[in-house]
């Protein structure tokens, strides 16, 4: 007969006291050789993973348990005008809400330099360079219009926080540019727009009519950033805060899924249009990949716009979700063409599904996730909640919080 087995039982502090000051000794050769902590004790290594940056969009930052982590790269991929540029200027406008003066911004750029109006439309407070002021008054004063006044130069002129702009002359020297940003942990995301456009340094050197583009060399590049990237993350020594929460959010295009049209009839319609243009390291190094698509366009149906398109639908699918999500997550939210993302509206709705915000008759109300009433009797419905989260900043952020911890994420914005 089998002998029963015996329950496995906690070890005393006296029993753990000698492999305790063994392993203390071993590390602190390792540590010493090093020149820093590289063998460390879990309970003393803190990961950055739960300050998260999130978008705005709160169905989308549901679905990233919070927002995209710090400390780590996150992918946002999809073709042309899916709103890859749109969303990384969303999360940005959003960390400047959250820490104001202290923000710091990195905005990289490969293709064409950053659009400082289409940045403030998706509500980046950055300063418009004067040039940019004076060519638009010409513009306005030859149609008609009165000149900027003092105010409204004030307001094209406020900006939180710092941004920078990052590029170079090649790609070697933008990538490398790019890591010693991050490594600096001092910047709270850093954008890269994009990859698709990266051109190695011999490359970029050809003339028009010498051989064509080399594959491999951008392959190679961008493989040899990923990993340096990892190595940035990983061997940063202590700062005064933990580790490094720098975050990266990198935009690549996407290439035909060729492999569709050989598919049986019965399975094309499961495959996807598109998929990623990364080699292999850049699929593997990033947290989350979020692949975004064109959804259902509006069109204005009366008036002098009748047949004018609105607005239209972006839609977010998760190709990778680690650090709290999952892949295949799916997802939507309407984009206005004149007002983007209502991001107000998108936290009702959110709030509204997860029992946070509720209404009786005209009237909503607001709880915490432990059902304590924080608002009541808000007249108005959404419009008046909409209102009052615009003009309180750290009451749209409460009830941020609230829907997050109702729904089992548990994260912190600062």
């Amino acid at each position: 007969m089998a002998k029963a087995r015996q329950p496995v039982t906690k070890p005393s502090e006296p029993e753990r006291q000698p492999v305790r000051k063994e392993l203390v000794a071993l590390m602190k050769k390792i540590n010493d050789e090093a020149g820093h902590d590289v063998v460390q004790f879990a309970e003393n290594a803190g990961n950055p993973y739960q300050l998260r940056r999130p978008s705005g969009i709160m169905p989308l930052d549901l679905d990233m348990a919070g927002g995209a982590p710090a400390g780590g790269m996150i992918k946002l991929t999809g073709p042309e005008n899916a709103g890859k540029t749109y969303l990384e200027y969303l999360f940005m406008a959003m960390h400047q809400r959250i820490y104001g003066a202290k923000s710091v911004i990195g905005v990289g750029y490969t293709e064409w330099m950053p659009d400082h109006f289409q940045m403030r439309l998706a509500g980046m407070e950055v300063a418009i360079p004067d040039e940019m002021i004076l060519r638009k008054n010409k513009a306005r004063m030859k149609a008609g219009l009165p000149p900027f006044t003092k105010e409204e130069r004030a307001v094209l002129k406020r900006q939180i926080g710092e941004v920078v702009l990052i590029h170079g002359d090649n790609g070697e020297m933008l990538l490398s540019n790019i890591l010693d940003a991050a490594e600096r942990d001092i910047f709270g995301i850093i954008g890269l727009d994009s990859m698709a456009m990266i051109t190695p340094r011999d490359e970029a050197a050809k003339d028009m009519e010498e051989d064509r583009f080399n594959v491999r060399a951008r392959a190679v590049l961008i493989t040899n950033f990923h990993t340096k990237m990892h190595y940035m993350y990983n061997t940063r020594k202590k700062s005064a805060h933990g580790p490094n929460e720098t975050t990266l959010i990198l935009i690549d295009q996407v290439r035909a899924n060729t492999d569709k049209a050989n598919m049986q009839p019965f399975m094309q319609k499961f495959a996807k249009n598109y998929k990623e243009s990364s080699p292999h390291a850049g699929k593997h190094s990033s947290m989350m990949t979020i692949m975004l698509s064109e959804g259902t366009k509006t069109k204005a149906t009366t008036g002098k716009l009748k047949g004018t398109t609105l607005g239209k639908q972006i839609k977010w699918d998760f190709l990778k979700g680690s650090k709290g999500t999952h892949n295949h997550i799916q997802g939507e939210a309407y984009y206005d063409f004149a007002k983007g993302v209502d991001l107000q509206h998108s936290v009702i709705t959110a709030g509204l599904r997860a029992g946070i915000i509720y209404e009786k008759g005209d009237t909503l109300y607001v709880r915490n996730a432990a059902g304590v009433a924080i608002l009541d009797s808000i007249k108005g419905g959404p419009e008046e909640l909409a209102r009052l989260m615009r003009e309180d900043f750290q009451l749209e952020m409460d009830i941020r919080q609230f829907i997050l911890q109702a729904e089992g994420h548990e994260c912190v914005y600062d």
